[in-house]
């Protein structure tokens, strides 16, 4: 337990049916965290959750078996420990594990970045020109942008558009006024890279809070 976490009670995450939580058998010493669908609780008994899932397929659990579970909801990071308590195979593989007495949380912090490759779409409100371009580093404060080619002047504003998934088969568009704070181009495999830094400038809450969830989304992939 870390300076920054804090216990709180399951309930308090209001995590939904269909949110993915990632478990990790406390019997290994190392390997992976395996991604499960959270399904639904009975508060103090346990939460069902879908079977974990390794290279596409589902894995065989058996009961008993001791979990850490990490998992993000809202501005939160949290994990905590528990154990198959019941399996099931119909009507499809899932399980009940135990309901966890203490949940450790951590509040997301607002500059953390990471690696991404959406398509997104830069909008000059002055031209009313559309230019197709790849957003690759991302923070709630801004990112970078891969162009066409080179394009833009410091202290340009733009306006950006982006969608991020936030369950399988739901998407959300992201759309922000953005002005540019740096322009390179690098000679990278004998191709020009064209880039842009570029500052959120009115992110909504709502956007804001995609934008954390994608965030911290793709480190937890990464821990």
């Amino acid at each position: 337990m870390s300076e920054d976490d804090i216990p709180i009670a399951f309930e308090d995450l209001a995590l939904q049916p269909g949110e993915m939580l990632q478990v990790h058998s406390a019997l290994e010493v190392v390997g992976e965290f395996m991604p499960v669908g959270f399904l639904g609780f009975l508060k103090n008994h346990t939460l069902i959750v879908t079977n974990p899932i390794a290279a596409g397929k589902v894995l065989a659990v058996k009961e008993g078996t001791p979990y850490n579970v990490k998992g993000f909801s809202g501005t939160q990071h949290f994990t905590f420990k528990s154990k198959v308590v019941k399996l099931h195979t119909q009507p499809y593989p899932h399980m009940h594990i135990e309901y966890p007495r203490q949940v450790l949380a951590t509040r997301i912090r607002k500059d953390l970045r990471t690696v991404v490759n959406l398509p997104a779409t830069l909008f000059n409100p002055v031209s009313r020109k559309e230019t197709a371009v790849t957003l690759r580093d991302l923070s709630v404060g801004g990112g970078q942008l891969v162009l066409p080619g080179p394009m833009g002047r410091k202290d340009t504003k733009y306006m950006l558009s982006f969608r991020v998934r936030v369950a399988e088969d739901i998407e959300e568009e992201v759309r922000t006024e953005v002005v540019v704070r740096a322009l390179d181009s690098q000679l990278v495999k004998d191709v020009t890279v064209h880039t842009l830094g570029v500052q959120f400038l009115d992110l909504d809450k709502d956007a804001r809070l995609l934008v954390m969830t994608l965030v911290y989304r793709q480190r937890l992939r990464k821990e």
